[in-house]
């Protein structure tokens, strides 16, 4: 049995979030992005290495916890980034 999870019609396209034009929203998104790779850096930094990926991916751990950060706060994140942008709303009236 195959079952498919769709967005629901109403749904606003992943792209037009990710680009809003809220300098407040951009800011807040920024900065949770920042605090999730900081945790994802630290995780990263504690999870047994891959025999086979040597230097290179101690390398590019910081990237990747970057790159997952990035990608998380453009989701939605965790909820940091809502209460961030209401304050700095609060702070720019």
């Amino acid at each position: 049995m195959d079952a498919k999870i769709s967005a629901p019609a109403s749904a606003t396209p992943f792209v037009e979030v990710t680009r809003s034009r809220d300098p407040a929203a951009v800011a807040a998104t920024e900065f949770e992005a920042a605090y999730l790779g900081s945790v994802f850096s630290n995780m990263l930094e504690h999870a047994l290495p891959n025999p086979a990926g040597g230097h290179g991916e101690e390398m590019f751990r910081g990237v990747l916890a970057s790159a997952l950060a990035q990608e998380v706060a453009e989701a939605g994140g965790i909820g940091i980034a809502g209460s961030i942008e209401a304050r700095i709303k609060e702070y720019t009236k």
